[in-house]
């Protein structure tokens, strides 16, 4: 299983990603341990007000692979009303992406709650895991699973 740990992800040019593996976090580079600093303990200088999604990516996926490792009993629910039956939304496909526009992300928040979560769900007893990612402005909302990280040219200058 592992320690768990975090990405550090920088788009521009270029892109570039670091994983910090929670065990070795000590044994960081300097740079890295104070960009770590950095984003673990930043709070704003004002209050600021909660960010509502206007895009909203879930993934679909036949099974519940993510949920095998966990020792305790993961609570099934049941497929949600408000979204298509499994089989149209994965045709014959085991995993896929769809994005939910603003006009219907209010009835998926009432079964996810805020993004990112993982939930497993029930549906003529099989089962299906969801991963719901909420989709910042900068990210392209015409097709999911956007690779990270990206090249593109940053609105400012680094020194």
């Amino acid at each position: 299983m592992g320690g768990g740990g975090w990405y550090i992800t920088v788009n521009g040019r270029p892109a570039k990603y670091v994983y910090v593996y929670h065990p070795y976090q000590q044994y960081l580079a300097a740079e890295i341990k104070s960009t770590y600093s950095l984003l673990y303990s930043y709070t704003p200088p004002s209050q600021m007000k909660p960010y509502r999604v206007k895009y909203l990516e879930l993934l679909v996926i036949k099974g519940m692979r993510q949920f095998e490792h966990l020792s305790t009993p993961v609570a099934f629910l049941n497929w949600p009303s408000n979204l298509l039956p499994p089989k149209e939304v994965l045709a014959d496909d085991n995993i896929k992406a769809i994005i939910i526009d603003d006009k219907g992300i209010d009835p998926v928040l009432d079964v996810f709650g805020i993004p990112p979560m993982k939930i497993l769900f029930t549906y003529q007893q099989e089962a299906y895991t969801i991963n719901t990612t909420p989709l910042l402005p900068h990210q392209p909302h015409d097709h999911p699973s956007t690779i990270y990280p990206q090249e593109f040219d940053l609105p400012f200058k680094c020194p």
